[in-house]
């Protein structure tokens, strides 16, 4: 029992959670043998507030306290007196969208990548009054938990925890292996613990960059893998630096480079074209905007052309509009961890260009949740 001062005349008591849990536990001879004001183990001092409510099994909130406050994990005590920890009921692999307070199971979205496109071409055309909490990327959700749930005497689930996991993204065919091979344009692979960088060989190069990140916890600050999900158009093979005479990366760049060359200017390649930096200095580019896109010559409008060519070649027609071509690619996000194996989501990401530009609209939603 646990107990709160509410008057100089009286008092409340509370069941704890420990208590709860011998009440639930069928294998305990739960007794209440004799009730006393003078238990040691409470701290009468201690204001019971909403930090240590917990749920009974009809719902109601219980209350605990104990030593300095602190809430005891909810634990069961088996007939030979040792202690168990609780037994998770379910856990699901939920989707979160943390700004706009959203959750999803299973997430099937289609991109609007035309609209996306456009309005990059209108920040492009408007730099210097862009805000800075623009975002030149569709992020899908911010990131994903694993939600572990107890059952009570009378079947229903509560959430128990909500954990951070390394989470691993397997493609359901080798056609949907073969999709995102052609959507993004660089990306790591691994076999037999050798680590290998895939370049796009694509005929048509993807202009685009698919990328799943990490998670830091903000109280543990524990990193794991399971962060965001990102789009973003980065036409980019390589950063060069071209002098009077050649191009040259920048490791090979030295003092006889310096010497001999009375211009050495940052040029991206992509697509076997040099785009280099634009020159004019009058222009501020604050970080949100400080991008290749952005910051090198005509570059976007490369991206733009390659992303036209490559889902012209390669994505399927639309249900609803010939004109329209999708590249889908559907995966299951799964928990990286032997011994926890909760059942896997369902990722389903239809990736969609329109390629008739006048239909596009960058003041329109880049995503529908299916």
């Amino acid at each position: 029992m646990a107990f709160e001062e509410v008057s100089t005349a009286g008092f409340k008591t509370y069941l704890t959670r420990y208590g709860v849990s011998r009440l639930l536990d069928p294998k305990s001879n739960f007794d209440i043998k004799y009730f006393s004001l003078t238990d040691e183990g409470i701290n009468y001092d201690q204001t019971v507030d909403s930090s240590v409510l917990v749920s009974s099994v009809n719902g109601e909130d219980l209350k605990t306290l104990y030593n300095g406050g602190e809430v005891l994990d909810f634990v069961g005590n088996d007939k030979d007196g040792e202690t168990s920890e609780i037994t998770i009921s379910k856990s699901d692999i939920v989707f979160v969208n943390d700004c706009d307070n959203l959750e999803y199971k299973n997430l099937d979205v289609t991109v609007y990548l035309g609209n996306y496109l456009q309005n990059l071409r209108e920040v492009n055309n408007n730099i210097e009054n862009t805000s800075r909490e623009y975002e030149p990327f569709i992020k899908l959700y911010d990131f994903v938990n694993v939600y572990e749930y107890t059952e009570n005497a009378f079947g229903e689930y509560r959430l128990w925890d909500t954990k951070n996991y390394n989470l691993n993204y397997v493609f359901e065919t080798d056609r949907d292996y073969n999709n995102y091979k052609t959507f993004v344009n660089t990306f790591v692979s691994k076999n037999d613990g050798r680590t290998t960088v895939n370049y796009d060989s694509n005929r048509f190069k993807s202009p685009f960059q698919l990328t799943i990140g990490s998670y830091k916890s903000n109280s543990t600050n524990t990193v794991t893998q399971n962060g965001g999900l990102t789009i973003q158009l980065y036409p980019v093979n390589n950063i060069l630096y071209r002098t009077d005479s050649t191009s040259v990366q920048i490791q090979n760049l030295n003092e006889n480079s310096y010497q001999t060359n009375k211009n050495i200017i940052p040029s991206v390649n992509f697509n076997g074209i040099n785009h280099n930096i634009k020159m004019d200095r009058n222009i501020v580019y604050r970080d949100n905007v400080n991008i290749p896109i952005f910051r090198f010559n005509n570059l976007l409008e490369s991206g733009i052309t390659a992303a036209k060519n490559m889902f012209e070649f390669y994505g399927t027609d639309s249900a609803s509009d010939s004109n329209t071509k999708v590249i889908t690619i559907n995966m299951d996000v799964m928990v990286n961890d032997d011994t926890f194996k909760p059942r896997p989501a369902k990722l389903k990401l239809n990736l969609t260009l329109d390629l008739d530009e006048s239909n596009w609209n960058g003041s329109s939603d880049f995503t529908k949740i299916n």
